[in-house]
């Protein structure tokens, strides 16, 4: 085998880019929180759409630095998250419009939130998970501003001791001094 190979074989993919974790037997993350581009966030919400489980849940943080196009870019992935989960959590003041073109798709509202920050969304999020039955998949996603690797490191057992909504830091989570593991 060559090196190249042998190299690949032995790759991950850095933490909060589309990496997929199996936290217990009835639930996976796919954790693409590390930043979120409209485009990126279409990909992300095909491969939920793809995945084999009876609970597809979309936590998607709003994306930054769209200028004019921004109101139509959230509406655009949020009529793609109405074909893709079965419940769809937005987080942010963008995420609005993210639900109302779900909802436009006829997306139920009881299967829709907003949340003002990702830590709020993982509240919810453990809360659907907690309630569901069978397979569920969680997809974390948005821009690196809203810290969305809280939903994923939430839902594995690790809590983020800090309480800010939004955090100026890029840093991820994981490597802040105030992470706690529970």
């Amino acid at each position: 085998m060559s090196s190249g190979v042998k190299s690949l074989e032995e790759f991950s993919t850095p933490q909060g880019r589309a990496s997929m974790k199996q936290v217990t037997e009835e639930l996976s993350v796919l954790d693409d929180s590390y930043n979120a581009s409209p485009d990126a966030t279409l990909a992300a919400l095909d491969l939920l759409g793809e995945m084999s489980a009876g609970t597809r849940i979309a936590v998607l943080g709003e994306m930054r630095e769209l200028g004019a196009w921004s109101d139509e870019l959230h509406k655009l992935v949020g009529r793609k998250a109405a074909s893709a989960a079965t419940h769809l959590i937005a987080v942010g003041e963008e995420g609005k419009k993210l639900l109302e073109a779900a909802a436009d798709q006829g997306f139920p509202s009881a299967a829709m939130w907003l949340a003002t920050s990702a830590r709020d969304a993982q509240t919810t999020t453990q809360d659907i998970v907690s309630g569901t039955a069978g397979r569920c998949v969680v997809l974390a996603k948005g821009a690196r501003f809203m810290h969305m690797e809280r939903v994923p490191l939430g839902l594995s057992g690790t809590h983020v001791g800090c309480s800010l909504s939004v955090c100026t830091k890029y840093i991820h989570c994981q490597d802040c001094p105030q992470l706690k593991g529970e």
